[in-house]
């Protein structure tokens, strides 16, 4: 089944391919590669840390509420690294071999988690880490 990347793809795509075109764009899409595997090695601290007490609040919500709230930040959190990684690792594919077209958004890098084995499991569980970030009361 043949997929095609959105337009924040294109748009993505479009940008660095103008960085690629000008003196040492190379290494400038590999420092924004970089910096956004950092990211998501960050967010994966922040989600095994356990530490959400500083980012919800606790006078409206029961224990019981307050320990969901902690494991869907934890989930949330991880399936947002993962999209991170995968966008960082796209963006340094792209530095390397000065190929813009290598470059994937959000929905790409969705697309690939989906074509691994296991990939409608996998997609699922980054899916549900996503919505999860949506129901954390801030």
């Amino acid at each position: 089944m043949q997929h095609k990347n959105g337009a924040q793809g294109v748009d993505l795509r479009n940008i660095i391919s103008t960085i690629l075109s000008i003196p040492l764009g190379r290494w400038v899409v590999a420092l924004i590669g970089v910096l956004v595997l950092c990211t998501g090695l960050f967010q994966v601290y922040q989600g095994v840390r356990h530490n959400f007490d500083k980012q919800i609040k606790p006078y409206s919500l029961t224990p019981k509420q307050i320990k969901w709230v902690k494991r869907l930040g934890r989930v949330g959190t991880l399936g947002r690294s993962i999209v991170f990684f995968l966008i960082g690792l796209f963006l340094l594919f792209a530095a390397y071999n000065a190929n813009a077209g290598e470059v994937k958004g959000i929905d790409g890098a969705l697309l690939v988690v989906l074509q691994q084995p296991f990939g409608h499991v996998l997609l699922g569980i980054v899916a549900l880490g996503l919505i999860a970030l949506d129901f954390i009361p801030y």
